[in-house]
């Protein structure tokens, strides 16, 4: 008979202790510690502050450019470097006008006409001095009504590269002019105009043309205006005229004296629904002498209509 088998009450008592902390509940044991996320203490841009931002940084049309005239340096296709001043106007952008001297002058000769053009209180020219440089004259432009302006000097004159009076520098200036104001900024290329006396009555003609013509071009050329034309610069000013106009929205004026050797007959050459040709009865002033308050064609208003015409603004 086999004994049976006994289990001291010390060791049942020990092993019923035991099965009890096994099965105790794990909710008294403390968790671990998470560990701490670094956060960046920037916040993220709302959508509204991200919209403000690029309203601030985007340009406004009606911004404005600094009041005072800048001198600037452009080159010509050849790579020769003119200089010019560049008034700008009030609004951004504004229309542009270039100013192109005659051979006896340099861009000096537009000391009183371009601020004048400008229209944001700017003295210039010389009171006293020859009419076009004395602007105590001129009839006031409307408050609203500003203009950008570029003047330079042609090839030769001042600091601008190239053979003085050579036929060939003068036209490729002409072009480089327009391309240099269609660039410049607060200029709409999409409205611009030239104006020139003698050899710079040759290059508004010449210079509107070639700028519509070239390929990097990202403007228009919309009008010319030309006091006393001489066709020096040998590309036809009657050919010229009438590839502007081929633009239905284009102008183009010409004004001489009568004596004033071939200049009334080149005026007198075109013809177009948009073109106005204007010739003294008499006398022969040449150029700049046409800008006088005396003279027998009212050139500073015959000058305010092309304005009128090219750029859709009412100036008087």
């Amino acid at each position: 008979m086999s004994k049976a088998l006994r289990i001291p009450l010390w060791l049942c008592a020990t092993l019923v202790l035991l099965l009890i902390s096994c099965t105790s509940p794990t909710s008294n044991i403390p968790p671990a510690t998470a560990p701490i996320q670094e956060i960046d203490p920037t916040p993220l841009p709302e959508e509204s502050s991200t919209r403000e931002a690029q309203e601030q940084t985007a340009p406004s049309e009606e911004s404005q450019l600094p009041t005072e005239p800048q001198a600037i340096t452009f080159e010509t296709s050849d790579g020769r470097t003119l200089e010019g001043i560049y008034y700008p106007g009030a609004a951004n952008p504004s229309p542009i006008i270039v100013l192109m001297h005659w051979a006896p002058g340099t861009m000096n000769d537009w000391d009183a006409i371009a601020p004048w053009l400008q229209n944001r209180g700017l003295e210039g020219g010389t009171p006293g001095s020859n009419d076009y440089l004395d602007s105590t004259w001129f009839p006031d432009l409307p408050e609203d009504v500003s203009f950008g302006i570029l003047t330079f000097n042609f090839s030769g004159r001042g600091n601008s590269e190239g053979g003085r009076n050579n036929a060939g520098d003068l036209l490729l200036d002409t072009q480089a002019a327009l391309l240099a104001a269609s660039k410049l900024e607060g200029v709409d290329p999409q409205r611009m105009a030239a104006m020139g006396a003698s050899i710079g009555a040759d290059g508004s003609v010449n210079g509107c043309n070639l700028y519509n013509q070239t390929a990097d071009a990202t403007g228009s050329c919309l009008g010319a205006l030309s006091l006393s034309p001489v066709d020096f610069m040998g590309e036809g000013y009657n050919t010229n005229v009438t590839a502007i106009l081929e633009n239905p929205n284009a102008y183009v004026y010409c004004l001489s004296a009568r004596f004033d050797g071939g200049s009334p007959r080149l005026c007198d050459a075109p013809n177009g629904e948009n073109y106005a040709s204007f010739i003294t009865s008499s006398g022969s002033a040449h150029g700049m002498d046409l800008w006088e308050p005396e003279a027998e064609i009212d050139t500073v208003n015959i000058f305010l209509d092309f304005l009128t015409d090219v750029f859709e603004v009412s100036l008087q």
